[in-house]
């Protein structure tokens, strides 16, 4: 229990057995007035009678019984007085001591409640993990948490009522930069090192109930992992500029090279559409071709069929020129002449065979050609059906290149405006 409730508590015991003192003696010296009054209401009858004495002449004998009557009632009234006033006193200490006894038996309750309360906000200070420290407008220590206790190593009961420079014997204690200092200046937090460790502080005014200034809070926090972190930060901020920068320096050249690429595979687009039409004409050409050749086999077929006939009429030329020799040969004298035009009709149409024969080797050797030739002009126009499928292929790929590289150029144009906004970001760091 602090000083000041102590204190409170002494006074309340002390007002209270007072009220209770005077409200005794109050009532009985009320009493007492009360029996002073019939006493002296006796007194003056007495004096009444003893005048009518002195002057009426009565008998002597029943003056003084009478007289003794209210001697004896004065007697009476003033007994009762004293004992009033003895009865007063021995109610007083009787009240006293209950009034002593009843203030101590409320006090040890409003001490015992007060006790739990303050245990009670103290333990929640102490379970706040950073350190706090409570002084008065004197900069007099008035609570410290079980943090700064474990921080500096000092008992609460130790530290109370010391000024806290005395206490936290920091660097920036009785300097500018003491935490309390730089409240008074508006400043709302103060740096300290200590053991190796940087803490920040935290001062702001405690109030009464009239919201005037009555003491000082300081909060104090571990900096030292956030000063590293700020720094690491700091570190990697300039890193990631310097990288910022050179990757600024890469999309550009990038979005550039990426533009050449867009307008090469937009011509190569083009390129492959001339070629498709000239592969398209080529295809068309070899078509035609194939059917050249297809009709030059059929007309060497119709020449095979012709010497076919043409062989036939000369052999059967050679055989009449043979039967017209012997009946030639037959006739004698007169069948020579006959004899000798039907030898030349033999040997023309031994001649027209072997003609017939050259020409039908010719032809034949015509046709195989021909034959070769249309089946090369049909591995040919397959060849040229299947470039023209690759040509299409090609083109529908680079059409889908020159697509993608146009889409890839506007996805690196806004990366690159990106990064510039970042190296802007940056560079109000």
């Amino acid at each position: 229990m602090g000083i000041r409730v102590k204190i409170f508590l002494a006074f309340m015991l002390v007002i209270a057995s007072g009220l209770a003192l005077v409200a005794v003696r109050s009532f009985y010296i009320g009493i007492m007035i009360d029996t002073l009054n019939e006493q002296n209401q006796v007194v003056r009858s007495a004096s009444d009678f003893i005048q009518k004495a002195q002057f009426g002449g009565d008998d002597d004998g029943a003056m003084k019984i009478e007289l003794m009557g209210y001697i004896n009632e004065i007697g009476e009234k003033g007994q009762k007085v004293t004992d009033t006033g003895v009865d007063a006193d021995r109610v007083a200490a009787v009240v006293a001591v209950l009034v002593v006894a009843l203030t101590l038996a409320v006090a040890t309750v409003v001490s015992l409640w007060f006790g739990k309360k303050i245990h009670f906000y103290e333990n929640i200070l102490d379970k706040i993990p950073l350190p706090l420290s409570i002084t008065d407008m004197n900069m007099k220590v008035t609570f410290l948490n079980k943090p700064v206790e474990d921080m500096l190593n000092i008992k609460r009961a130790d530290a109370m009522g010391k000024y806290c420079g005395d206490v936290w014997k920091a660097a920036i204690c009785n300097t500018p930069s003491c935490g309390i200092e730089c409240l008074r200046r508006d400043q709302k937090s103060t740096i300290f090192g200590a053991g190796g460790a940087t803490f920040k502080v935290e001062p702001a005014y405690l109030t009464d109930t009239k919201q005037r200034n009555s003491g000082h809070i300081e909060v104090v926090q571990n900096i030292s992992d956030m000063m590293t972190i700020q720094k690491e930060q700091s570190d990697l901020i300039v890193t990631v500029k310097d990288a910022n920068e050179k990757f600024s320096a890469a999309s550009s050249e990038l979005n550039s090279e990426t533009r050449t690429n867009a307008d090469t595979a937009a011509q190569a687009a083009s390129l492959f559409g001339i070629i498709k039409e000239h592969a398209g004409k080529s295809s068309s050409q070899m078509t035609e071709l194939l059917k050249a050749v297809t009709e030059i086999r059929e007309a060497n077929n119709a020449v095979v069929n012709v010497t076919n006939a043409i062989n036939d009429i000369a052999r059967r030329t050679n055989i009449l020129a043979l039967n017209a020799s012997v009946e030639a040969a037959r006739g004698g004298e007169q069948g020579r002449s006959f004899a000798v035009v039907a030898e030349e009709i033999r040997t023309l149409a031994i001649q027209s065979s072997a003609q017939v024969r050259d020409t039908e080797e010719l032809i034949e050797d015509s046709i195989q050609k021909a034959e070769l030739g249309a089946q090369i002009a049909r591995a040919t126009a397959e060849s040229l059906e299947e470039i023209m499928d690759d040509i299409n292929k090609s083109s529908s790929y680079i059409n889908e290149i020159a697509r993608a590289t146009e889409m890839q150029s506007g996805a690196i144009n806004d990366l690159h405006m990106s990064v510039e906004r970042i190296s802007v970001m940056l560079g109000e760091k």
